[in-house]
């Protein structure tokens, strides 16, 4: 039964990439795009290494001096791309989206639509795995709940706007979806190899985009929520043991991450373009959310609807535990927007990661009780 839903799930979305890779914008590339893609096109070796890059005390200092006179906002960015930063191009991100973009450019890639559209494989990819890892996480549940979940992330229009953008949050969402995974079979199950499984998934979260400091953050609520449970001594050793492969997975793909405190940058930038640079919208997160919802109510109230659902009952769920993972990281994702109000659709790629599978959980548990009163009846 779960082959003949997966056949279905793969021509659909075969369908979705092969009509939307044709569409994709093929517009000159804009700032962050052009920035990104300069980056990944210099090649493996060199976003491995962040060759060429300002050193972490110099690029403190270059930023202090900014910080004390915003006049010369304009001369700095000359000089360092000047030299060639290669972790400037990439907005201080980490490497993993560029080793997609050069990837892109060692398969062919050479127009900005093919670069843009390229995330649509990573789209189709975390569509597959939705459905098999709820299939081994939620085995309660039927194949249906399984494609439910896939296809909510698969025609999700935010989803989409990250999949054919130039970002890496298509990255992360995939990354959410690798860290979650093991994380719900170790609440559901317990066993430590799914813990540190989650720990190294979260190391290449880290090695994306800084927006990984929320599923940081919910990886180590779920794990004092699993200490409540099961005593706080065995949590205590996996934190420091997880730590020790989280910083392992990063030194693997991306030593300057850690060797030279390369992570470090990422956070400084967003806390210089939050509070000197003043990025965010103007507008207040409740309207920011409003305003989202009344303009496409159709990618947000169907898993709204899920999320509260699944809140609300979840002592009643079948999978309570397996499903945990899922709703602290999306709650805490949902708190973030109340501070970081950026107005960006493909920001919220990896809220919708972990919606989707809130919305299979809910459609499965709608269901069995369905099946259940029929059966009755």
């Amino acid at each position: 039964m779960s082959r003949a839903y997966f056949v279905v799930l793969a021509l659909a979305t075969a369908l979705v990439v092969g009509v939307f890779w044709q569409t994709t914008s093929a517009r000159p590339f804009f700032y962050d795009e052009a920035d990104y893609v300069y980056a990944g096109t210099r090649g493996f070796v060199n976003n491995y290494l962040d060759r060429p890059s300002l050193s972490t005390v110099e690029f403190i200092l270059q930023g202090l001096s900014l910080a004390r006179d915003k006049s010369q906002n304009s001369s700095k960015s000359k000089l360092i791309r000047s030299a060639g930063d290669i972790t400037f191009y990439r907005h201080y991100h980490g490497p993993m989206y560029a080793y997609w973009i050069a990837l892109c450019q060692a398969a062919g890639c050479r127009d900005a639509s093919d670069y843009r559209a390229s995330g649509l494989l990573i789209h189709a990819l975390v569509t597959g795995l939705i459905f098999w890892f709820f299939r081994i996480a939620f085995p309660e549940y039927p194949p249906v709940a399984a494609f439910a979940a896939a296809l909510t992330f698969l025609l999700n229009r935010t989803a989409l706007v990250a999949a054919t953008g130039i970002t890496q949050h298509v990255m992360f969402g995939l990354m959410a979806a690798l860290t979650l995974f093991p994380l719900s079979l170790f609440c559901r199950t317990g066993e430590r190899r799914f813990w540190y499984l989650t720990a190294a998934a979260l190391g290449l979260a880290f090695a994306t985009v800084e927006t990984s400091f929320i599923l940081v953050a919910a990886v180590i609520f779920v794990l004092g929520l699993n200490g409540a449970r099961t005593g706080w001594k065995p949590a205590l050793q996996l934190l420091w043991k997880g730590t020790l492969v989280f910083l392992a997975a990063v030194l693997v793909v991306w030593p300057k991450g850690v060797l030279a405190l390369g992570g470090l940058k990422g956070y400084l930038y967003l806390g210089y373009m939050a509070v000197v640079r003043k990025t965010f919208t103007p507008m207040g997160p409740l309207s920011l959310w409003s305003f989202k919802i009344r303009t496409y109510p159709e990618e947000f109230v169907l898993v709204g609807l899920a999320l509260l659902a699944v809140t609300v009952g979840w002592r009643k769920l079948a999978a309570r535990h397996a499903v945990q993972p899922y709703l602290v990281f999306a709650w805490l994702f949902i708190a973030a927007t109340m501070v970081i109000t950026l107005p960006y659709v493909y920001y919220l790629d990896a809220l919708l990661v972990s919606c989707a599978v809130i919305t299979g959980v809910a459609f499965g548990e709608l269901w069995k009780s369905t099946a259940t009163r029929i059966v009755a009846s």
